[in-house]
């Protein structure tokens, strides 16, 4: 709970509550447990300790923290039991002094609230207090320039995290990622830094990306599109690039220009964006996000020498991602569907990653030869034999002619059979066991694996009997 977003878990606690009210729980199952409402109803920020003393912000004026430390450090019998803390002048309305009152053995078992009044502290959307880091991150920051003091290795990262998640649950998102995306100091000595001036440049960039990616895939845009836009957008041809919202379009070109190197920032925030697409289950999203941040990752990256290097490998990588997921959730279907318009944009798609593929050599897409090759040879294979079938209308004559110009029928029925080898090989090697794992672990087969599953047979059927058909046609009978 405590790695998830505050609003999350927030949210998550509102809705709990609501499902406790909605079916009586609260006063029926809970009667041995009601300080578990209680609990719920303080950490989800709906209502605070009755009491006095409050600031405009809500905060507790005294240090009730520091008192109980004291408490428990060197009051008689201490460590025996966990005593419940003491206010000093009021009752603090820091949500952990109430947690350690209810789970305390002499503590009340019923709390004094009242209903929280948000206008009092409209900037902070969470009644969890964090530690206030702001201040120690710009002194770092302003120290580094006039001081030459940098601070390195993991304090460098526990500050820059706990800055970004405190700008979080403040609600300032752009501000958040600003911070995510500043590059991390390295922890080497300074001596080896002179060795290398590039490749230490190019690992903070990298680190840079790589944390401002994570972030940006937990927090999403504050203008995200609902679900019924998205599949609207999802539904497009996949060669039609993704959708950015306005929200990150500022966060590229005015709060982070110039903070990463264009390539890296464009990488990063797409594949941020699929990790999100991948978390809704919207496959085709994630296919458009992959494919871009693949394009930009694989260019060259964040400079020469090691930072062209690690950039390339990371667009090799994002490039076999893509095309797993191309491969196994979204053309399936398309091959089923058998749209003209949407295997021509599949078609187009995949010719990019066989181009990354020839360009990165037998590492670059893993599978290949059984994944986007197989579906390039059989969209290729299909064509070419309905373009031989006899029409009504005695159209296609010029086309059937191409196929068969040079003798061609004969490698095309080879390629025919070598497709059908392909989609067996893929169901043998990757989609049999998968479908055993899945009876193994949970009773049942998944349904994208059950669908790509039918997609393979139904591949290898259609062009057994294209192929039949085609060879009785076109093959002369023995007189």
């Amino acid at each position: 709970m405590l790695a998830q977003p505050v609003g999350s878990v927030q949210a998550d606690m509102r809705r709990q509550l609501e499902y406790w009210r909605q079916s009586g729980v609260t006063s029926v199952a809970l009667d041995e447990a009601r300080e578990l409402p209680q609990l719920y109803a303080l950490l989800a920020g709906e209502t605070a300790a009755a009491g006095t003393g409050h600031d405009s912000c809500g905060w507790p004026q005294g240090d009730w923290m520091r008192a109980y430390a004291v408490q428990l450090g060197f009051a008689p019998g201490a460590g025996a039991a966990l005593g419940a803390p003491q206010p000093d002048v009021s009752t603090p309305w820091d949500p952990l002094w109430h947690a350690l009152q209810l789970g305390a053995p002499d503590a009340p078992r019923a709390l004094s609230v009242k209903q929280l009044d948000r206008s009092a502290f409209p900037l902070q959307r969470s009644s969890l207090r964090l530690r206030d880091v702001s201040l120690s991150y710009h002194l770092c920051a302003a120290a580094s320039g006039a001081l030459g003091f940098r601070l390195r290795g993991r304090a460098a990262a526990l500050l820059q995290h706990s800055f970004a998640f405190e700008l979080e649950a403040m609600g300032c998102w752009h501000a958040m990622l600003y911070v995510a995306a500043q590059p991390a100091e390295e922890a080497a000595p300074a001596a080896s830094a002179s060795a290398s001036a590039a490749a230490p440049a190019a690992g903070a960039a990298a680190a840079s990306a790589e944390l401002f990616a994570r972030v940006l895939g937990r927090f999403p845009p504050p203008d995200e599109l609902d679900a019924a836009t998205l599949a609207l957008l999802d539904a497009r041809p996949l060669d039609q690039p993704p959708h950015l919202t306005r929200a990150t379009l500022e966060l590229a070109l005015d709060w982070l220009d110039g903070q990463l190197p264009p390539a890296a920032l464009l990488a990063a925030t797409h594949t941020a964006l699929a990790w999100r697409a991948r978390a809704q289950g919207r496959p085709r999203g994630e296919v458009r996000h992959l494919l871009q941040a693949a394009a930009a990752g694989g260019g060259g990256g964040a400079g020469a020498g090691a930072g062209a290097g690690a950039g390339a490998g990371a667009g090799a990588a994002l490039w076999a991602e893509a095309h797993e997921t191309l491969v196994a959730r979204v053309l399936p279907a398309e091959m089923l569907r058998n749209a003209r318009a949407s295997v021509g944009a599949a078609r187009a798609v995949l010719q990019r990653i066989e181009r990354a593929h020839a360009a990165g050599g037998a590492s670059a897409v893993p599978r290949w030869a059984i994944g986007g090759q197989l579906y390039l040879l059989f969209f290729d294979t299909t064509e070419k034999l309905r373009a031989l079938q006899p029409r009504d209308d005695g159209s296609g004559a010029a086309a059937a002619a191409a196929v068969l110009a040079d003798g061609r029928l004969e490698a095309l029925l080879q390629q025919a059979a070598d497709v059908e080898k392909r989609a067996a090989r893929r169901v043998a090697e990757l989609v049999e066991p998968q479908l055993r794992a899945q009876e193994a672990s949970c009773g049942r087969w998944l349904p994208e694996t059950a669908l790509e599953l039918a997609a393979l047979d139904e591949m290898r059927r259609r062009v057994k009997l294209l192929a039949e058909a085609i060879e009785s046609q076109f093959t002369p009978d023995p007189m």
